[in-house]
């Protein structure tokens, strides 16, 4: 995979009502990280784990994707022209206290999505094209703040296994 410059991307963190609210991230410098898990269950047989000797795998149980993304960040503005900060809609506080979670069970805790979208421009056969990266179901761990450097860095899980990353010709930022 090349090396992104995520100056030229947008994180945008989106809320799970009709009408989604959504905050966009203008990223200065940073990074973001995700890790894909799964669970293997490996069956010896007479202690051997060989796979010829009887021993099996199999698949266990789904393991939440781990996303975090150490950030300074230039700019952010949401829709409706309310200053909603980035930690605000993590965290439904503040300017995002009215913010609907993405999860449509009430009884689990506040979630977000994610989207990294990042714009290629014309260099894929003479028309714009966007990457799209989509962390569902986003719950915030833990939230570091440097105010000095103007940075934040923050971890957390996703309800799902996998990334969702697709290329799109025209503009996929969330409204």
């Amino acid at each position: 995979m090349p090396q992104i410059d995520l100056k030229e991307t947008q994180l945008y963190i989106v809320d799970g009502s009709g009408s989604p609210n959504v905050i966009e991230v203008t990223i200065g410098e940073g990074n973001v990280t995700w890790t894909e898990n799964r669970e293997l269950e490996y069956t010896l047989n007479r202690g051997l784990l060989a796979s010829g000797s009887g021993g099996t795998v199999r698949e266990g149980d789904d393991q939440p994707m781990s996303v975090s993304f150490d950030i300074r960040w230039d700019e952010y503005r949401s829709d409706d022209g309310v200053v909603v900060t980035p930690v605000d809609a993590l965290q439904q506080e503040g300017a995002a206290a009215a913010w609907v979670s993405v999860d449509s069970d009430v009884c689990t805790p506040y979630a977000v999505d994610l989207q990294l979208i990042r714009d290629l421009g014309s260099c894929f056969a003479g028309t714009n094209q966007y990457e799209k990266y989509l962390f569902t179901s986003f719950r915030w761990e833990s939230i570091d703040h440097d105010v000095d450097a103007g940075q934040m860095s923050v971890s957390g899980t996703c309800q799902v296994t996998k990334v969702t990353a697709t290329r799109e010709a025209s503009d996929p930022t969330p409204s």
